[in-house]
């Protein structure tokens, strides 16, 4: 009885373990697909390099891909520009011509026998470089006491930039102290709720920080043109 015992455990343990190991290998079983990879909702591409738009997906038997722009089926065989990789649903696009014809609502959908399974929708979107107005900015002439708002009017992108507004009083720069007086709005414009005397003796520059691809680029909108040599905003006690 010990000896059937002895041989037993172990053969029962191992028909476990190959049992908990099959639910693990997608060859032993029938799956319906799930998406392993895709890209992100918000995705921003370079148009001067091929736009990658990820779709992943395992099950068994092994999915086929298919995509829909703008809620509408995708023939990605009939469009030149475009290559969808082998056992994958990852689209390359080649944009040479019209990069802006891509700029849409994407959505991958993997198939088998068993289900479909669909990624999140994807708006691929064209990274535009951040270009400032070229503009000069008029002073302004304000009595102290009353409101101002200083605008920013930073580049739209996308990416979105990170905005702040730096003031400097010749040679140091620093942030702008933001309280109940002065602060920041949404739009990324400053607003003071009553202007001071000395809110004159500063330079006030809107900074944009926009990020892709690892890179970061900085603009600054300073609020004082060097080149004419006079404070764009001139405080006065009427």
């Amino acid at each position: 009885t010990v000896r059937m015992r002895t041989l037993v455990g172990p053969g029962l343990l191992l028909f476990l373990w190959q049992s908990i190991w099959a639910l693990d290998v997608p060859l032993e079983t029938r799956q319906p697909p799930t998406i392993i990879k895709q890209s992100l909702q918000e995705h921003i591409v370079d148009p001067k390099e091929t736009m990658v738009m990820e779709c992943e997906a395992k099950g068994n038997p092994h999915p086929i891909f298919s995509w829909r722009r703008n809620g509408k089926y995708f023939n990605v065989a009939r469009d030149s520009q475009v290559s969808m990789r082998r056992r994958s649903g990852t689209l390359d696009i080649y944009a040479k011509h019209n990069p802006e014809q891509y700029e849409a609502e994407y959505q991958c959908v993997a198939s088998n026998l068993y289900g479909s399974a669909y990624t999140h929708k994807i708006r691929l979107r064209l990274y535009r470089p951040p270009v400032w107005p070229r503009e000069i900015l008029e002073p302004v002439i304000i009595s102290a006491g009353l409101p101002l708002v200083l605008p920013c009017d930073a580049p739209p992108g996308p990416p979105k930039p990170e905005t702040y507004w730096m003031s400097s009083s010749f040679p140091t720069m620093q942030a702008v102290r933001q309280d109940r007086r002065v602060s920041m709005g949404v739009n990324g414009d400053l607003y003071f709720s009553n202007v001071l005397v000395n809110d004159s003796t500063t330079d006030y520059c809107c900074s944009s920080t926009f990020s892709h691809d690892h890179l970061m680029i900085t603009f600054c909108r300073k609020h004082l043109w060097q080149e004419l040599k006079r404070a764009p905003w001139i405080f006065e006690d009427f």
